[in-house]
């Protein structure tokens, strides 16, 4: 917060309100503006120009004493009245009776006592952080239990998951290890029958060949014979035709010529 202090020209209301104000300065930005209380043209001037400064709040700080009754004045009151930024006062001594302290935003009891106000704001303000924090840490820590148990809950989840998928993916491969392996095994199979029928075939082709070489031999030797049967047969009707000559009374050249 910034708060613009108004304070007379030849004044030691500022110790006083030292005295009081304790730590409240770490926290809060004071401006001193000094003033002669006694010339109300002055006061409203500057009252004015402080309003335009966008301060927090405005302290009005007065000792007692005499011309302490031109606070009062018309002017002055009107101006409050008219001001956007809040005014706070500490203005003479408690049983001082003044209409400016029935005006303005906040009365503190005296210049001491206004200092005391702005330290007990600022402690108020630290513990409402303080408590303020405090909560936000357990609203952090039981969001971050929560978190944690969700993690762990989601990586106990994928650490089962991960073991169905170690199982399955096993199980999977187990399955194509046996069906390779089977496979082979048919494929070994398949190539020694293969080997045996081609074996059978060359066999049988061998057995074929040598029938056939068999028959053709058995053939040639039929053929051999049959020629000389026939030759036999054909020199021995020859023969038979010639002796049937003779003896039908033809001459040894008739029967050749019949013969042939």
């Amino acid at each position: 917060p910034r708060i613009a202090l108004i304070l007379a020209q030849t004044s030691i209301t500022m110790s006083d309100f030292n005295a009081g104000i304790n730590a409240a300065k770490s926290a809060i930005d004071f401006f001193e503006y000094r003033v002669n209380f006694s010339n109300s043209t002055e006061l409203v001037k500057i009252l004015k120009n402080i309003d335009k400064q966008c301060y927090t709040m405005i302290a009005i700080v007065r000792g007692g004493g005499g011309g302490i009754e031109k606070l009062d004045e018309l002017i002055v009151l009107e101006t409050i009245i008219n001001m956007k930024t809040p005014i706070i006062s500490a203005i003479g001594h408690v049983e001082e009776k003044l209409f400016i302290k029935q005006i303005v935003d906040k009365e503190a009891p005296t210049p001491n006592g206004l200092g005391q106000y702005f330290s007990d704001m600022v402690e108020t303000v630290n513990e409402k952080k303080n408590r303020s924090r405090a909560v936000l840490t357990e609203q952090i820590k039981k969001q971050f239990q929560e978190q944690l148990m969700t993690g762990q809950k989601q990586n106990k989840e994928l650490q089962e998951k991960l073991v169905f998928l170690t199982k399955t993916q096993e199980t999977a491969q187990r399955l194509h290890k046996e069906q390779v392996e089977s496979a082979n095994k048919q494929n070994q199979d398949l190539q020694k029958k293969l080997a045996e029928i081609s074996k059978a075939n060359e066999n049988a082709q061998k057995n074929h060949a040598d029938q056939m070489n068999k028959l053709q031999a058995q053939l040639k030797i039929q053929t051999e014979q049959s020629n000389k049967q026939s030759k036999e047969f054909n020199d021995f009707s020859s023969l038979g035709l010639f002796f049937k000559g003779l003896n039908c009374g033809h001459t040894l050249t008739e029967g050749f010529e019949q013969s042939i």
